[in-house]
């Protein structure tokens, strides 16, 4: 049996939640093509702001279970500070339970690659659950009272690393204990990234890219990017490449060298997320409207599109472990699903000039 199925049915008896909830009603507007499931939030052309899911913050981050069959979401109920993680049956999209947060923000989710645990990122602090007892698990502690922005395990699942404010934080996943911790004095990290063979980590730090290796403790790189402020930073999963993005300007670098691999500028988009996919055959890059989706082998973008019509700011995305579809969140709390392949077929993409492609590409 899958470990997300025995964790399923453990959360169904243990949340007190009641069967059947889907947790999103009858919405006004068609969903877009290559939308294969609809949690959450209605999608509408016009939202009433009593009923908008929306808080103080704008970031509703998610995550896939290792297997695929669980997405976790982060809530902002209406008018309220009580905030939760939302776990999802992905093939039925009925709610399986909800964790809750205790008032804090709710910035970075990422379940541990083994499935065991699931890392939620508050005020100063990574909350670790055990998917197997339905309980935390541990809370890890940063030096600053601020919002942790970025977290992520290691490929092995034995550590996990986080950016709160001015450090960067690395601890034993399963003790707990504070392992390294890097000060970013010079600029606030708003990323981090843990290499596949867990020998370097990788932030993006104001307009500088902070590398180090974790066991030597000792600074690998940094490289400054006039372009801009950098914002996502992500290895490729055979960690041969490191991408950036930012200000104006995504970046593929070459780990071994730290040369410019691929480097495209843009009139007006600015990048807040970047992910490959688990197969490492393609990445995507996300501004406030809209997904681009590239080959990693040729760099030639498959489409670019808005997930939410421009009805609402898109959010945030990831990929299925599959690397077949990927979800997408908005501003207000509605997760799609979609299919790449019918994207991809779809009249959903558009020319590289349609965004605002400079034409200015470094290809080595």
């Amino acid at each position: 049996m899958h470990l997300s199925a025995m964790v399923m049915g453990l959360l169904l008896s243990l949340s007190g939640l009641a069967k059947g909830e889907d947790g999103h009603s009858a919405h006004e507007r068609p969903l877009p093509h290559g939308v294969i499931k609809h949690f959450g939030a209605e999608i509408a052309d016009k939202r009433d702001p009593d009923d908008d899911v929306a808080g103080p913050s704008t970031e509703y981050p998610l995550a896939f279970s290792p297997d695929g069959l669980m997405l976790a979401t982060g809530d902002y109920p209406a008018k309220s500070w009580d905030r939760s993680v939302v776990l999802w049956d992905v093939k039925t999209g009925k709610v399986l339970g909800r964790l809750h947060v205790e008032n804090e923000v709710l910035m970075g989710l990422a379940f541990s690659p083994d499935g065991k645990t699931l890392a939620w990122g508050g005020y100063g602090k990574v909350h670790l659950w055990s998917l197997a007892t339905n309980s935390r698990r541990l809370q890890l502690s940063t030096l600053e009272h601020t919002n942790i922005t970025s977290l992520e395990f290691s490929a092995d699942s034995k550590r996990v690393a986080a950016i709160g404010g001015k450090h960067i934080h690395i601890w034993d996943a399963e003790t707990g204990r504070e392992v390294r911790s890097f000060s970013v004095a010079d600029g606030r990290a708003r990323s981090v990234a843990l290499s596949p063979d867990g020998a370097l980590i990788a932030a993006a730090m104001g307009k500088e890219i902070f590398v180090k290796e974790i066991a030597a403790d000792r600074e690998s790189h940094r490289v400054p990017d006039p372009a801009g402020e950098l914002l996502a930073v992500a290895f490729s999963p055979d960690g041969k490449r490191l991408l950036t993005a930012g200000m104006h300007r995504w970046t593929l670098w070459d780990v071994a060298t730290w040369e410019r691999w691929l480097d495209r500028e843009f009139e007006w988009a600015s990048f807040f997320q970047v992910c490959f996919a688990p197969n490492g055959e393609t990445f995507a890059i996300a501004d406030d409207a809209a997904l681009h989706l590239y080959d990693a082998g040729s760099n030639d973008r498959h489409f670019r599109f808005d997930p939410y019509q421009g009805i609402s700011d898109f959010s945030g995305f990831t990929y299925s472990p599959d690397g077949k579809t990927f979800a997408t969140t908005d501003d207000r709390g509605a997760v799609l699903v979609w299919n790449i392949e019918q994207l991809r077929t779809s009249s959903a993409g558009q020319p590289d000039d349609a965004f605002g492609h400079r034409g200015a590409e470094h290809r080595r």
